[in-house]
């Protein structure tokens, strides 16, 4: 939005507590901070200091464990781990102090091509979508990621 596009999410509100935690990298915490919302979540994240990959196969014969921790490549953490509901309270209320973004509070039924009644898989020349309860919306993007729909209308 602050490229002057208006942006929509389209998708039911959240209804219950989600009791799950996301580990972010350092390029979504700098996404954050530009967004200015990390500092809303810093205090309430745990550092990601250290990484251990550990060979998980049934093979007879097995890889040792490998630890690395972040100072080794001049970071503090490789990224943080923060829980859902926090993240999400954040960023609506981000959204919200923007007032640039626009909430379609019902679930994506089908996307749409550019050719009337066709329909396609995301990143098929999509242009617009259908909700379950009402009539087409035609964008000139439309972003997909798993259950939400993150769509930008003409400027």
């Amino acid at each position: 939005s602050d490229a002057g596009f208006k942006v929509a999410i389209a998708g039911p509100k959240r209804t219950i507590t989600d009791r799950r935690t996301t580990a972010l990298m350092v390029p979504a915490i700098a996404f954050l901070d530009r967004l200015d919302v990390w500092k809303q979540l810093r205090d309430k994240a745990a550092p990601l200091v250290s990484m251990q990959i550990i060979d998980g196969t049934t093979r007879l014969v097995r890889a040792q464990p490998v630890k690395f921790h972040a100072n080794e490549i001049g970071e503090s953490a490789f990224g943080w781990n923060i829980p859902n509901e926090i993240m999400m309270v954040a960023l609506e209320s981000h959204l919200a102090r923007r007032g640039r973004v626009r909430h379609f509070p019902a679930s994506v039924e089908q996307f749409e091509t550019g050719e009337p009644g066709a329909v396609g898989a995301p990143f098929e020349g999509i242009v617009g979508w259908r909700q379950r309860d009402g009539e087409p919306i035609r964008h000139d993007l439309v972003l997909d990621r798993l259950e939400v729909k993150f769509l930008v209308e003409e400027r």
